[in-house]
């Protein structure tokens, strides 16, 4: 069913399920792939806002290439999240360009600052952004693929509860590790 088929109340709460993945990848990429520490990550049901959710995390990325590849991996998760469960189509370069022209969105800048920087650093292979995002969507892809029962009980109890502080989430991802392991 496409977006436009769906009712306001289809529209909102797929919305909230694509905002509640969005965080908790985020959250979880954070936790396992960069040893960062998560503060709380929450969601609302504020349709008009298109900053519904937020995930505060305590993470030091410094300024070589390998930093800003994981701070673009960081952000992109969110959105592959949202790919993964419907809400948003995979982007092209051209698209992201798009987005990045007519959207004041400042996770997209800073996918694009730092695509420009490892773009610009000499461990880069083409020095060429696009060829950057293509390489870092499909390692933030891959990464989504790895850690996906951890962002989905993640997201799952944001959907129900809304509000999930750094010790929650730690033990939920915690919890859906040990149960990948016992399968």
């Amino acid at each position: 069913m496409t977006h436009q088929h769906r009712t306001r109340a289809q529209r909102e709460e797929a919305f909230h399920r694509a905002c509640c993945y969005h965080e908790a990848a985020h959250a979880v990429f954070a936790l396992k792939a960069v040893g960062g520490s998560v503060c709380y990550v929450e969601v609302n049901r504020d349709w008009d806002n298109p900053y519904a959710g937020n995930c505060r995390v305590e993470v030091f990325f410094g300024g070589g290439y390998a930093d800003h590849w994981r701070n673009a991996l960081f952000c992109m998760v969110g959105r592959l999240a949202e790919v993964r469960v419907g809400w948003r189509a995979l982007q092209t370069w051209d698209e992201f360009i798009d987005e990045l022209a007519l959207e004041n969105d400042p996770e997209t800048l800073e996918i694009y600052k730092c695509l420009e920087a490892m773009a610009s650093d000499q461990l880069s292979e083409t020095g060429d952004p696009e060829d950057e995002y293509d390489a870092a969507t499909a390692d933030a892809d891959q990464a989504l693929d790895e850690m996906w029962p951890e962002i989905t009980a993640v997201a799952d109890a944001l959907m129900e509860r809304g509000y999930l502080d750094g010790g929650e989430v730690e033990r939920m991802v915690a919890a859906a590790e040990a149960d990948g392991e016992d399968a």
